[in-house]
């Protein structure tokens, strides 16, 4: 409950629609065209951030023990060291993180990460 896995320099090779078990290929990228910038150490100035939701009813969300969880979860996914990414990486997306396929409220799930 206190862990989140992170990659460093990651590119997209597909674009996606849809999430969870709807998700479908949409379409390919190519490399050469990406115009993400290059961090100080010669990566993808990206890092993906891998943190699960619990898979939650809408009443059972808004309880003390997952509430606590939730944010907590959210704050460890936050908080890498600068010094792992490099620099500072100014743009954030989370998609949906918990209420799309585990059911949560998406209103909650936007609060919990601010």
């Amino acid at each position: 409950d206190t862990e989140v896995g992170a990659v460093i320099g990651a590119y997209q090779f597909n674009e996606v629609s849809g999430f969870g078990a709807d998700m479908s290929f949409k379409a390919s990228r190519d490399p050469k065209t990406d115009p993400t910038p290059y961090d100080i150490y010669g990566r993808k100035a990206t890092t993906l951030v891998f943190m699960d939701p619990l898979e939650t009813h809408y009443i059972a969300e808004w309880g003390m023990e997952t509430l606590t969880r939730e944010v907590f979860k959210s704050y460890v996914a936050f908080s890498l060291s600068p010094i792992l990414l490099g620099e500072h990486y100014p743009i954030v997306a989370t998609g949906n993180w918990g209420g799309g396929a585990a059911n949560g409220d998406p209103h909650l799930r936007l609060m919990m990460q601010w």
